[in-house]
Formats: C-alpha cells, sequence, structure tokens
C-alpha cells in the first residue's frame, strides 16, 4: 500500500508563508484550495472524500481511493484537546477547511513523511488531493456506515449464490452418470505403489464404465449407485 496511513505521525513543517502561490495551514503544511464551499466542516464532524497521491512535479497519479464503499473517512479534532499527531496530520487539517464539494492539494516535503515507499525515491515532496463528497455529523456517519455495511453483505451474499448455483451447476454434469470419484484414483495410484520393485508401470488410462472417452458418455442414469 503506497498510502500513508491517515494517522501516521507527520513532522509539521516550519512557519512563513506559503511558495508558489500555495497557502499555508497552521502546521506548517502548504496546500492550494481549488474551491470554496460555503458550508464547512465543524469540529467533531466526519468528512468523507476521494484522494489521490501524486507526484506534484511530474503530476502523475501514484494511487487513488476512490470506492464508493471505501472512501477515507476522517473526524475533525479539537485543536484544544485533540493529540498533537491529529493536529499535525496534514490530510486531517485540509479536511476540516473543507465542505462538500470542494476540492484541495496539500502538499508534504519527503523529510517529514514518516515512511516513504520506494515509489517515492527522488521525489521532493508528495501531495494529497482530496475532493469532499460528504460531511456528516455523528449521527449521519453511523447511518452511513451502518448502509455501507448492509451492501457489503448484500454483495458477499450474492457472491455467494453464484458460487452456490455454480455449484450445483458443476454437480449437475455427473447427475445422470457415475463418473470416477478421488477413491478410484487413489486406489489405484495405491496399487502403482505397492507392487513389488521388479514392476514398472509405464501408463494407466482410466475412464468410467459409463465412458468410452472424454467426449462419449453413456448418460441412461447412475447406474451405479
Amino acid at each position: 500500500m503506497i498510502f500513508v496511513s491517515l494517522v501516521s505521525m507527520f513532522a509539521a513543517c516550519g512557519g512563513g508563508a506559503g511558495t508558489n502561490g500555495r497557502s499555508k495551514m497552521d502546521n506548517g503544511f502548504e496546500y492550494t484550495m481549488y474551491t470554496n464551499a460555503s458550508d464547512k466542516a465543524n469540529v467533531s464532524d466526519w468528512v468523507e472524500f476521494d484522494l489521490d497521491l501524486i507526484d506534484p512535479a511530474t503530476g502523475k497519479v501514484i494511487q487513488s481511493m476512490r470506492d464508493p464503499l471505501n472512501r477515507p473517512l476522517v473526524q475533525i479534532p479539537d485543536p484544544a484537546t485533540a493529540p498533537k499527531e491529529q493536529l499535525n496530520n496534514p490530510i486531517i487539517s485540509l479536511a476540516g477547511i473543507m465542505g462538500v464539494g470542494d476540492s484541495a492539494t496539500v502538499y508534504i516535503p519527503m523529510d517529514s513523511v514518516p515512511t516513504p515507499t520506494p515509489e517515492m525515491a527522488g521525489m521532493e515532496e508528495i501531495a494529497y488531493t482530496l475532493v469532499a463528497t460528504q460531511v456528516l455529523d455523528n449521527e449521519e456517519r453511523a447511518s452511513m456506515m451502518a448502509a455501507k455495511q448492509a451492501e457489503q453483505q448484500k454483495l458477499q451474499s450474492a457472491g455467494a449464490e453464484v458460487a452456490v448455483k455454480k455449484g450445483e451447476e458443476a454437480l449437475a454434469i455427473y447427475g445422470d452418470f457415475n463418473p470416477l470419484t478421488a477413491r478410484d484414483v487413489a486406489e489405484t495410484i495405491y496399487f502403482m505403489a505397492s507392487q513389488p520393485a521388479h514392476v514398472n508401470i509405464q501408463d494407466i488410462v482410466m475412464f468410467g464404465t459409463q465412458q468410452a472417452n472424454g467426449n462419449y458418455i453413456n448418460r441412461s442414469g447412475r447406474l451405479y449407485d
């Protein structure tokens, strides 16, 4: 996984104004806001967003998180009580100044990244672009998580039904004749292995008695059940 954890202990950047026309957050990380929604997230709200990891030097998207059932979701901390690592986290800080529909990019120097990955080799900074999709209070978040869980269970149930159906279809292939069984093959292997040392079995071709070969089968019923 290339993404730096949303709860990683980032090292805060230095103060001063932003560079290259960028703005600067209280923790020192530079950012660019592309839109400006009027209804921003408040302390204790939850912000859900699409997230892209980008090489800002080239604009190349290294990895994306845009799955509607698995979008990143962070809670906006209270500056007066939150742990330092939350206040220093550039993604959480950026989410805290966004509203639904806002998009923004936060820039993180490599010396502030806690665990650089091989994909980041040679980069001076990385960037995360966020697009806020929802701002939720605690009750709305609980409802959303319950709905997502129900949808995931629905998808899992649908997958299980498909697997059962395929299994039933496979069993139906053998409904009108007696094929070889695993025991038949195992007993044949045992027979081969238990012969005296001077016996050399070169080849064995096995079919059920209702099979002339792989294509011609007597499907008149399971005669040997």
